[in-house]
C-alpha cells in the first residue's frame, strides 16, 4: 500500500534497525543556520541582486566553512542534493532565469538624474572630497 520494501519492514520488526532511525540524511546546517542563509538570499533579491544556483552552492560552502563545518578540501561548492533539499525546505525561494530589463524601466527621466546628481553633490560636499577626485573609488564586486 505504501511501497515500503518488505526487507525494511522485517529489519524494523527484528530490531536490526533502530525504531527511531530517520530515513532522510542529516543536513549540513541547522534550521537556524539555514534560516540565516535564506534571509541573506531573500534580502539580496529584494535589493536587486539575485543569486544563481552556482553562486548559492559556493555561498553555502563558504558559510559552512565559516561555521567550522567539515568540508572536503577540493570541494568547490555544496552538492546538487544539498541545493535541491534547501529549495524544498524553503519553498518561498523562487529561482528563475534573469530577464532583459524592460525598455520602459531602463529609461531614466531628467528629474531622476537631477535628484541623483544633487544627492551625489551633497555626499561629496559633506565628506569634503568634492575637489579630491583621487579619493573617490569605484568598486565592482566580481
Amino acid at each position: 500500500m505504501y511501497s515500503v520494501p518488505e526487507t525494511t519492514l522485517k529489519n524494523r520488526v527484528k530490531g536490526r534497525v533502530d525504531k527511531e532511525a530517520k530515513v532522510r540524511h542529516e543536513t549540513i546546517f541547522t534550521i537556524d543556520e539555514e534560516k540565516k542563509l535564506y534571509n541573506h538570499i531573500t534580502y539580496m533579491a529584494e535589493i536587486g541582486f539575485g543569486y544563481s544556483k552556482k553562486s548559492v552552492h559556493y555561498m553555502g560552502k563558504d558559510f559552512a566553512e565559516s561555521l567550522g563545518k567539515a568540508m572536503k578540501p577540493d570541494q568547490k561548492g555544496l552538492s546538487d542534493n544539498w541545493f535541491y533539499g534547501f529549495c524544498k525546505r524553503w519553498p518561498e525561494l523562487k529561482f528563475s532565469k534573469p530577464q532583459k530589463l524592460d525598455l520602459s524601466r531602463a529609461k531614466t527621466s531628467r528629474e531622476t538624474l537631477n535628484i541623483y546628481y544633487d544627492e551625489l553633490f551633497n555626499v561629496l560636499t559633506d565628506n569634503k572630497i568634492l575637489d579630491k577626485p583621487q579619493k573617490i573609488f569605484n568598486i565592482d564586486e566580481q
